[in-house]
């Protein structure tokens, strides 16, 4: 498994997007779409990326209110990315 180590560089820009999903103002595929550019960039490492498919995407609520704490820097850039990390290696989300 991935250990994304101390300090996981997560730009501020991307908690924008992540509370405009937790407030359910953006859709889960959206919300997808933009994890699966921020692995392409390599803004953040956590799997291999491939196209997302033509799927309804179910995201727990439990990482909505990861993404909202992580938003308003109640939990740092390592606690939201293991968090993602699991959505992924469970398959999840595909990105």
């Amino acid at each position: 498994m991935y250990d994304p180590g101390d300090a996981v560089l997560i730009p501020d820009w991307i908690k924008f997007g992540a509370a405009k999903w937790a407030d359910k103002e953006v859709v889960n595929d959206v919300f997808v779409r933009g994890i699966d550019f921020m692995i392409k960039e390599r803004i953040i490492v956590l799997a291999t990326s491939d196209e997302i498919q033509n799927r309804e995407i179910i995201i727990p609520e439990w990482f909505r209110n990861n993404a909202s704490w992580w938003s308003q820097d109640n939990i740092d850039n390592k606690t939201f990315a293991k968090g993602l990390e699991y959505l992924i290696n469970h398959r999840i989300i595909q990105v």
